[in-house]
């Protein structure tokens, strides 16, 4: 079943492959496609607004030249004397065919609209003078015998304010009463130069756009004339003429650009059709040319091409998409190969391949990971520097061991060597490791095969044995001890052993039983009279009661039930205190007062210490803060400062901080470092104790003479006070040779000019024997325990409540 399900995820992996591979290089692909057919359209786009342009320009070329023809014929025919004679023997008494000329002017009028006939509906003459129009249309001077009335011609004003020639908007003819365009000379006397009238022909409008539509570039081009005042004399359905363009057009006009000053790009709709349209004024005259193409006309140009640019597109998503199958397979392939060894390994099976004869890349590929797999397998199973087994696979070997022998009785050895650290220190990490290795090879000799072993970490070893009575286990450890303790170095060599039994009925998870084995060693570490411990249940009391303790800790912090004692120092000759040394006590809520010993290692084990001692500094500026607002006598208190604090970049910030908070003079914050912290890195611990003492802060030593760097640190150390360690106190007066002792110490240190303070006075003899030597403080029950606050009140200011 896990190995189908193994085999499915990797075939999802190689789906996932695929997919990987091929969508990011479809997406491509089609964005490209995507903006080619864009770079198209947009080309194709620009090129038909382009061509617009192109035939608007031509179409007002042609039409210009249409106009200079009849304007050049008009002109030249309008110097003809016989019209000069004609309008000026025409009066408003005599009827134009009565007049004379009037043959030649017939003549003349119908020579015009014979040289054109399908562009020219008529030709005609106005009079000024008379008001009189003769057209060659019905060879009468006028409809019903009437007069023009030429004035209301709307070509009437323009002409004789100017004298030139003139083209006019459309407008009914007065003769056929039909929307015609007029060209229209000049006939100026040729001795005054006046105005006598105006020789001018009605150009058929159909035949503009018939003219306009001969000469087009694309046929789906369209070309409107209007006039000045926008009515249509020129469109592809003669339905529109003489009709204003608004009308037809500027329903939806969107202006797109100027092109040029006498042009406008816009687009426009017609039921529902849309179209792009370019818009020329005509050079000359209040004219303008409107040539359109339908919008879709690109979208049809572009078509094609697309649809050709799309085939291509999923040929090659096709082909990538065979190309990739092909590829995930042959790398799918050694992934199961690699999914079925990761299957046997974890069955314990290290001796599973994976083969490949193929030499491209995916075989050197299952080639390297079987490799790196098997290395990977030797990193996880063994430590690297004993080459024996480590935790994670001594667990697996105890757990088969537990499994294949359900009846016997197996004992779990955890064992370390003491002061170990020193070792490296004294002798160099290469002498250190090589006892490490020296110890796993006595492993290798004296546990038999059918036991386990391994390193767990750091100097800790363990071991796990069958046996029959604990007298075996004893013989074994004596003789085990034996051989370690035969390691060439000139150093006190001492493993402690703890020892877990696990019954085959109740046996607890293997991390338990490594737990277990480690608090009994813990229990005899540094002991001179035995080496070995076993678990019990004393033991597991305790590890229950620090489980209880470790789930409150944090509750009982925000709860205030750890509260802040003090500790009185006394001057040994008046008994007026001087000073005192907070220290926390736990008053659970349940379980009433909880002895310091009980948390305060377990506090220091697992970190916990750091909040519950920084609560207690806390407390003990308030206190002191307090005691400054009720005018009490300022009597310094001392905190405890443990190792951990020197890791810590900010401890220097927090106390100034504290300081700034609650406005108290630095000196009345004594700070006691425990005599442990001067066995770590002397010179950071002398250049924090420094900027400390440059803060104003008096700094002393917690415990002078229990240990080895005492001395070091009483000749060198940036200490104030010194507080003598009441086991070097007890040990010592009560002997001769122990007074000389402390004696001398005390000279010593008065002569260092340091405080001294005598830590666990219990009795008047003490107190006496300190006085005698030169020491006149002391701390202990002689004087009183650690007290409440208001109880220390009463019993330092004298003050009853």
């Amino acid at each position: 079943m896990q190995n189908q399900k193994l085999l499915k995820n990797i075939h999802k992996l190689s789906f996932k492959l695929f997919i990987s591979t091929i969508f990011p290089i479809t997406i491509v692909l089609t964005i490209a496609a995507i903006l080619c057919i864009n770079t198209v359209f947009s080309s194709t786009n620009n090129l038909i607004k382009q061509q617009l342009k192109v035939e608007s320009d031509s179409s007002c070329t042609q039409i210009l030249a249409l106009l200079d023809q009849y304007l050049s014929l008009l002109s030249r025919e309008s110097n003809n004397n016989c019209l000069q004679n004609y309008l000026r023997a025409l009066t408003s008494d005599k009827t134009p065919k009565t007049t004379a000329y009037y043959t030649d002017v017939e003549k003349i009028l119908n020579n015009i609209s014979l040289a054109k006939p399908d562009v020219i509906l008529f030709s005609w003459i106005a009079d000024f003078d008379s008001q009189y129009g003769f057209s060659n249309s019905d060879a009468n001077w006028s409809v019903d015998s009437k007069k023009w009335d030429i004035q209301k011609q709307p070509w009437y004003k323009n002409t004789t304010a100017n004298d030139l020639p003139y083209i006019t908007d459309i407008y009914n003819a007065p003769i056929q009463n039909l929307p015609v365009v007029s060209i229209i000379v000049p006939i100026l006397d040729e001795n005054t130069g006046t105005c006598l009238g105006v020789l001018g022909v009605n150009i058929k409008l159909n035949y503009i756009k018939k003219f306009i539509s001969k000469n087009q570039q694309l046929s789906e081009m369209q070309n409107i004339i209007i006039d000045g005042n926008n009515k249509i004399l020129s469109h592809p359905n003669d339905e529109y003429l003489d009709t204003n363009i608004s009308d037809y057009l500027y329903s939806d006009v969107k202006t797109i650009n100027n092109t040029e000053k006498n042009q406008e790009l816009f687009s426009y709709s017609i039921e529902n059709q849309k179209f792009l349209a370019i818009i020329t004024d005509l050079p000359g005259y209040s004219w303008k040319v409107i040539t359109t193409v339908p919008k879709n006309y690109s979208h049809s140009q572009i078509a094609p091409l697309a649809h050709n640019i799309l085939i291509i597109l999923i040929g090659c998503i096709l082909v990538l998409f065979l190309v990739m199958m092909t590829i995930s397979k042959r790398i799918a392939s050694p992934l199961e190969k690699i999914t079925a060894a990761a299957k046997e390994i974890a069955k314990g099976n290290y001796s599973f391949r994976i083969s490949s004869s193929a030499k491209d890349e995916i075989g050197e590929l299952a080639r390297a990971v079987d490799t790196s797999i098997h290395a990977l397998r030797h990193r996880a199973l063994f430590d690297d520097l004993t080459q024996i087994y480590n935790e994670y696979a001594l667990t697996t070997q105890i757990q088969t061991l537990f499994k294949e022998n359900p009846t016997s009785f197996f004992a779990i050895i955890r064992f370390d060597i003491a002061r170990f650290k020193l070792i490296n220190d004294m002798f160099g990490e290469t002498k250190g490791d090589a006892l490490l290795q020296y110890i796993a090879n006595i492993l290798i000799d004296q546990v038999s095969p059918e036991s386990a072993f391994g390193r767990l970490n750091n100097d800790v070893f363990c071991i796990c044995r069958k046996y029959t009575t604990k007298d075996e286990l004893v013989d074994f450890i004596d003789k085990l001890s034996l051989h370690i303790e035969a390691f060439p170095i000139n150093f006190n060599l001492i493993p402690y052993f703890g020892i877990c039994i696990s019954v085959p009925s109740t046996v607890p998870s293997i991390s338990i039983l490594f737990d277990w084995s480690k608090l009994a060693l813990n229990t005899i570490k540094g002991s001179t009279l035995t080496n070995y411990a076993f678990y019990d249940s004393t033991m597991r009391n305790q590890l229950l009661t620090e489980g209880k303790i470790e789930r409150e800790m944090v509750k009982a912090l925000k709860t205030k039930q750890f509260q802040v004692y003090l500790q009185p120092k006394c001057n040994i000759k008046s008994s007026e205190v001087v000073g005192a040394e907070a220290l926390v006590r736990w008053i659970h809520p349940m379980d009433g007062f909880i002895n310091p010993a009980s948390f305060i290692p377990l506090f220091e084990k697992n970190g916990f210490i750091v909040r519950l001692d920084e609560y207690v500094w806390e407390e003990t500026c308030r206190i002191l803060r307090e005691w400054l607002d009720k005018s009490y006598r300022a009597i310094p208190i001392s905190i405890n400062i443990s190792r951990v604090h020197m890791f810590d970049p900010e401890f220097i910030k927090k106390l100034l901080h504290l300081i700034k908070t609650y406005q108290i003079p630095t000196h009345l914050l004594e700070l006691e470092f425990t005599e442990s912290v001067f066995v770590e890195d002397i010179s950071q611990l002398y250049s924090i104790m420094n900027q400390l003492r440059e803060n104003g802060f008096i700094l002393a030593m917690d415990d002078f003479g229990s240990g080895y760097s005492s001395l070091n640190m009483l000749k060198e150390g940036p200490v104030d006070v010194i507080k003598i360690d009441r086991e070097f106190l007890n040990d010592t007066v009560t002997t001769d040779n122990g007074k000389i002792v402390i004696r001398n110490t005390i000279s010593m240190i008065n002569q260092l000019h340091k405080g001294i303070v005598a830590e666990g006075v219990e009795t008047k003899e003490q107190a006496n024997f300190l006085l005698s030597v030169g020491c006149n403080i002391a701390q202990g029950f002689y004087y009183s325990k650690p007290i409440s606050q208001l109880e220390f009140e009463k019993f330092a200011f004298h003050i009853n409540t």
